[in-house]
């Protein structure tokens, strides 16, 4: 069950990621909500069944690249998308390549900032027993309500 739920929370964040990235990059449009939902869906299974095969295949190339040859190959995915899904449209090479370039980025930061190993918060319960719907104690952030008076304490 969780790793249903794992799943869903990426293609979730994964489709904001798209929908920020239609918005910011000339040249990538989707036209509607359920049309974002699909692309990210195709978007991650090229991601896991078709891109490690041309990682492969590329090998020497992305070698002699420095590994930036990765980034031709992000944006023959993110093109190709475009290519399978209706309603997802991307007008040229340097629109697919800015797409998705700000689409990894945008996943990046967002899977950091909500997903499992990111920042959490939570809520002490009573006598600091810990905290709930926490995993990683170390990642709660903690807040206190101070009264005017106890603020003289505090800086004290």
């Amino acid at each position: 069950m969780k790793n249903n739920i794992g799943f869903l929370f990426k293609w979730l964040v994964n489709t904001l990621a798209l929908i920020i990235c239609a918005k910011i990059v000339p040249g990538v449009d989707v036209a509607d909500m359920k049309t974002a939902v699909f692309a990210s869906l195709v978007i991650g299974l090229l991601n896991v069944f078709v891109k490690p095969l041309l990682i492969v295949i590329t090998i020497p190339l992305t070698v002699l690249t420095f590994g930036f040859f990765i980034l031709a190959i992000n944006t023959v995915l993110f093109y190709g998308t475009s290519v399978l899904v209706g309603g997802f449209t991307v007008s040229g090479f340097t629109a697919a390549f800015f797409g998705a370039f700000l689409f990894s980025i945008a996943s990046m930061l967002l899977n950091f900032l909500v997903g499992p190993g990111g920042v959490g918060f939570g809520v002490r319960g009573n006598a600091g027993r810990g905290s709930y719907g926490v995993r990683d104690e170390s990642k709660v952030i903690e807040a206190e309500v101070v009264e005017k008076d106890d603020k003289q304490k505090l800086r004290g």
